[in-house]
């Protein structure tokens, strides 16, 4: 085995990571940048004055976390071993199809609800049906993390991190359900899955909810009359290096506007920059 090879990849990768991070703190010199909180009225307050509306209480609180590293699995190599040990039973049941590491499932048999409400027992019974989704224990349901248009609701199941989910479609599973009425049908069903997930540096603090709302509402992200509809702490894909994605904890936050339309912004948790529209950077094989 050629022993230095192996040195010098692991050295330009991460001389890769590096040059990466240095130009994210380049970069975050030009862009939004934060308010100091001790200088200015309180978000709370501003989101009262401008009938911004949300539930629960804004929170405080600063929790740690890491960059993190980690690899696509191969889910048409798993699917096809899970096939063969017969595991997967009801393969007659299911359409699947993988293509790029996404594995996609039509179910066949009718999976429905008759109420909204029951949409998060129906995702938690089909991942913990282990003859039907690969990989399912490896995943959690996030009820906040939803996406809803045009008659379909998309629920999530998230790979987490030491308690954090990871809220990125390379470690998702997808539940679309088209809704007829009152009743939600599951109509697809999409995932993807992290294997060798890794902490890359020691833990570092992030910035709060209440921070990452105070910069959304100094950068015109938050007006008059919108509705927060829910706010979430979860990792996302910023880096793909050589076969590995590299991801940093971030706050989602779901905001619906006067004429209704609803959009997701993104704010870095460790430098509180919005990064909702940033394109993952890739350094290719040469």
């Amino acid at each position: 085995m050629d022993f230095k090879r192996i040195e010098a990849i692991f050295l330009v990768a991460f001389l890769c990571l590096d040059i990466f991070l240095f130009s994210i703190y380049r970069q975050s010199q030009n862009e939004q940048t934060p308010i100091n909180n001790s200088s200015t009225i309180k978000i709370t307050q501003r989101l009262k004055e401008d009938k911004i509306k949300y539930e629960g209480k804004i929170s405080s609180e600063h929790t740690d976390g890491y960059y993190l590293s980690a690899t696509q699995t191969n889910l048409n190599t798993e699917l096809q071993n899970m096939k063969k040990t017969k595991k997967l039973e009801n393969a007659d049941v299911l359409r699947s199809s993988v293509k790029d590491n996404l594995l996609s499932l039509t179910p066949e048999k009718d999976l429905s609800v008759n109420k909204k409400g029951q949409i998060p027992t129906l995702v938690r019974e089909t991942l913990t049906n282990q003859k039907e989704i690969i990989l399912g224990k490896d995943y959690r349901y996030q009820d906040e993390i939803h996406q809803q248009s045009d008659g379909y609701l998309d629920a999530y199941a998230c790979q987490k991190y030491e308690g954090i989910p990871i809220n990125d479609i390379t470690a998702q599973i997808k539940f679309t359900l088209k809704k007829n009425d009152e009743n939600y049908r599951l109509e697809k069903i999409q995932q993807m899955h992290l294997s060798n997930l890794t902490a890359l540096r020691e833990k570092m603090p992030l910035v709060s909810e209440e921070d990452a709302l105070t910069t959304l509402y100094i950068n015109n992200k938050l007006s008059k009359n919108d509705e927060i509809l829910w706010s979430k702490l979860a990792y996302t894909l910023v880096l793909q290096v050589r076969g590995k994605n590299v991801y940093v904890p971030a706050w989602f936050v779901s905001i619906r506007h006067e004429d209704k339309k609803e959009q997701v912004e993104i704010v870095n948790a460790f430098r509180n920059r919005i990064i909702t529209n940033a394109a993952v950077r890739k350094v290719e094989n040469k």
